[in-house]
């Protein structure tokens, strides 16, 4: 329990193509959504079928410049150096740069911020509003936002495309074929309706004051519970981070706690959007009648 994706339940049927102009009305709906919602009119939209990390991809392929990643340290970032090395110097000469961070490195629960940078806002969004003047953002539907996992959601500021690839360079990841097509509101590859249909329907019912509080309630009940001195990084944050020693192994496993069975971290997590505070409120009472 706890773990990255929101839970939840919608019922929905698919009665229209990819292709049809319902799917069209459908794309445009959900692009006006996510920037009235957010406050994201500076930026294009875009929508790429895969998890956010098909996202991340998709900007570190596309740009023209060299990708610097910056930020905390943490399996991410690692990540994203490891990838951008590839596309760096394997495929394309790049004479200019371009920083990327995480703005929450989730391994460690630490938030960076700096302005005109690629931003991975992947576990930070909404909770955390995209850093001032990011040249480009990348989220996914399935953690706050709530929807269905599959659907990567990146923003471009608007007249920042000279700085992405469009010789004809062909890929299903490349950034501006998404561009081309959203054009004419259309993905370039088969569309997964109903995640879009979905997440249309979270982000219209996503009240974001109200989610920024049951993160904030909820990490606060889990931080009394377990005890300040037994975690890293931030306290009241999306991703709580605390050491497996800090609770027995009996109440882990009934509550089947995020890196119970990866027995390389000394760490446990807890996504705190994920359920319904009652959830939080629940295992943290099951502590403390555990510790008295």
């Amino acid at each position: 329990m706890f773990g990255p994706n929101k839970i939840g339940e919608h019922k929905y049927k698919v009665t229209f193509t990819h292709r049809s102009k319902k799917f069209q009305e459908l794309y445009k709906s959900l692009t006006v959504a996510i920037k009235e919602k957010f406050s994201l009119q500076e930026y294009d939209i875009l929508f790429i079928a895969g998890s956010g990390t098909t996202g991340v991809e998709s900007v570190i392929s596309t740009i023209k410049k060299e990708v610097v990643v910056i930020g905390k340290e943490g399996k991410f970032k690692e990540r994203w150096i490891n990838l951008s090395k590839y596309y760096n110097y394997e495929r394309f000469v790049r004479k200019t740069k371009k920083e990327l961070f995480c703005q929450l490195e989730t391994s460690v629960s630490e938030v960076f911020e700096k302005e005109g940078c690629i931003v991975d806002a992947i576990s930070s969004f909404p909770y955390y509003d995209i850093p001032k003047n990011t040249d480009v953002f990348i989220t996914c539907c399935n953690k706050q936002l709530g929807a269905f996992p599959g659907l990567a959601i990146v923003g471009v500021k608007k007249g920042l495309w000279d700085e992405f690839k469009d010789d004809g360079y062909f890929s299903y990841i490349n950034l501006s074929l998404y561009k081309e097509y959203s054009l004419n509101n259309q993905t370039p590859a088969t569309a997964p309706i109903a995640l879009f249909e979905h997440l249309l329907h979270e982000v219209n019912k996503i009240d974001l004051e109200e989610c920024r509080k049951h993160i904030d309630l909820a990490s606060d009940t889990i931080v009394d519970a377990v005890g300040r001195a037994h975690f890293i990084g931030e306290t009241r944050c999306p991703v709580l981070t605390f050491k497996k020693s800090s609770i027995p192994i009996d109440i882990a496993e009934r509550w089947d706690l995020y890196g119970l069975t990866n027995e390389a971290t000394d760490y446990y997590q807890i996504f705190t959007y994920s359920h319904p505070i009652d959830d939080y409120k629940n295992f943290a009472k099951e502590i403390k009648n555990e510790s008295n």
